[in-house]
């Protein structure tokens, strides 16, 4: 037995297909989290600009809640299970955004009249909560430029959005009302484009699962270097302990898989080094000189 190369003491436990990971057989939650975001800021964006007299963001609050604060909460877990982190980051980042912002409109709960009504503290106080969740939000901008045009363009106006947005509640706070709603209605321009751009993304994935062609987004990726994510785990077969490492490679070339079909693959492809022993086998079959 001490005499077997590494190739035959593995090649007895090479695994056989096995079924799709969870991660693989789930749906895509894009279109739900993307349709509900844009429902959602659109019609935001609508009252900042003052369309047909609409100033007042009371009636939104249900948007606000629970189309986007609690779909794309929903969809943000599900991103998670699909190994996406950026995904899950964003989307759990707007959901509680969202929500947040409807707990602030809720009459009920009192925040306004907390600061004895629309003072300059509570312009301020709100500028602040604005202008903190635009820094969040040129992270997620900059963290999509490797993805595609559509979603660095929806970080891009968010975050312009955001900024005109907090600008316009200090305004409002040092008196300059008329320069507070220039201030607001460029906010609402900005966020209706990434409405209407959160929309075709919404389209683009709906085609891509159920239509024979695609929408165009504007794929960047191939701008930006790929790193693939190492894997380096031991494991023990017949008493011999070995170290499996090596790019993880999946459909996006980006997704970890989980630990139990990383062996599989690794041991299947001869990726492995032997730990107990002194010899270490090559990725071409073949068996380096001694460690």
């Amino acid at each position: 037995m001490a005499s077997k190369s590494i190739q035959e003491e593995v090649r007895p436990h090479s695994p056989s297909p096995s079924a799709p990971g969870p991660g693989q057989c789930i749906g895509n939650p894009s279109p739900l989290a993307m349709g509900t975001f844009a429902t959602t800021l659109l019609t935001l964006s609508l009252s900042m600009m003052g369309f047909r007299g609409v100033e007042t963001q009371t009636i939104f609050i249900g948007n606000l809640c629970f189309a986007a604060g609690l779909g794309m909460f929903v969809s943000a877990q599900w991103e998670m299970v699909r190994g996406n982190t950026f995904g899950y980051s964003a989307l759990s980042a707007y959901a509680v955004f969202y929500g947040g912002y409807g707990v602030i409109l809720c009459p009920s709960l009192g925040v306004l009249e907390s600061y004895g009504g629309a003072t300059p503290e509570y312009y301020n106080a709100l500028g602040f909560y604005v202008l903190i969740w635009a820094v969040l939000t040129l992270f997620f901008m900059l963290g999509s430029a490797p993805i595609n045009l559509v979603s660095f363009g929806i970080f891009t106006t968010i975050f312009f959005c955001f900024t005109l947005d907090a600008a316009s509640n200090f305004a409002h706070a040092d008196g300059k009302v008329e320069v507070a709603k220039s201030l607001m209605k460029a906010a609402g321009a900005f966020g209706f484009i990434s409405g209407l751009l959160g929309y075709y993304s919404c389209a683009a994935s709906m085609c891509a699962d159920a239509l024979p062609f695609e929408l165009p987004c504007g794929d960047t990726s191939r701008f930006f270097k790929k790193t693939r994510k190492q894997l380096s785990v031991r494991v023990v077969i017949r008493g011999l302990t070995y170290r499996i490492a090596g790019p993880i490679q999946t459909d996006t070339g980006t997704r970890a898989v989980s630990l139990n079909d990383a062996v599989n693959h690794y041991l299947a492809r001869g990726h492995y080094v032997r730990r107990s022993g002194r010899r270490r086998q090559s990725d071409n079959g073949g068996h380096d000189n001694e460690e």
